[in-house]
């Protein structure tokens, strides 16, 4: 298992405990979605979420300013291009441990990460990286 911490980290480039939060979750969950916390509201709601997933699908080149121009135009709320860049950037992090997390037990050696032969998730990966990059 700590082999397995130590390539997603790099895999991913992000810290360890970020990989071990998101794996204890995942555990204890079966989930990778976040509890209910105290503290600051979020910004936008899950429907808001979605609107900015479809809009970077529909259109992969878009900014993160054209992207939060749409969700402004679709509901007329302003959310920041930070807010939005963070958004697209979690989405991508949530499709690749998607990806790594259903490989079948025993197929994974903990060197490479096999591309998905059907290419959806590429796709929609392709799709959330490209938008905000600029």
């Amino acid at each position: 298992m700590v082999r397995l911490k130590l390539n997603l980290e790099e895999f991913f480039h992000v810290s360890q405990s970020v990989i071990s939060r998101l794996l204890t979750r995942f555990q204890q969950t079966g989930n990778f979605a976040e509890r209910l916390r105290i503290g600051r509201p979020k910004k936008t709601t899950a429907a808001q979420d979605h609107l900015v997933r479809i809009s970077a699908r529909r259109d992969p080149l878009s900014t993160c300013r054209q992207l939060s121009g749409n969700l402004a135009d679709d509901t007329g709320v302003q959310v920041s291009i930070e807010t939005i860049h963070m958004k697209v950037t979690r989405l991508v992090l949530m499709v690749r441990l998607g990806e790594v997390l259903t490989v079948p037990e025993g197929e994974f050696d903990g060197e490479d990460v096999d591309e998905d032969e059907e290419g959806e998730d590429d796709d929609e990966e392709e799709f959330l990286r490209g938008s905000c990059d600029r």
